[in-house]
């Protein structure tokens, strides 16, 4: 039987950048169900952040970036320069 979420302190706009379908959706729905906006991004790390203004077109920054570090062309450090 599905719990119910605890109070988030606040929805966060956050990218989530996973290669792997499975970790991708899991982490995506754990964080959804808490109250949280989503964008989930199959990614190998070399467009991960391309769809950020679509997340939040007033600032194209994220609240919250959540990079898979082992992506097949790009680690998650990588990605972040």
């Amino acid at each position: 039987m599905a719990r119910e979420p605890i109070d988030a302190v606040g929805a966060w706009r956050i990218v989530l950048v996973e290669d792997d379908d499975d970790a991708r959706q899991t982490l995506q729905e754990l964080l959804e169900l808490y109250g949280h906006q989503v964008l989930a991004v199959r990614d190998t790390g070399l467009n991960g952040f391309a769809a950020v203004p679509e997340l939040r077109p007033d600032v194209a920054i994220p609240d919250v970036a959540i990079l898979d570090v082992g992506l097949p062309k790009m680690n998650g450090f990588q990605l972040t320069g």
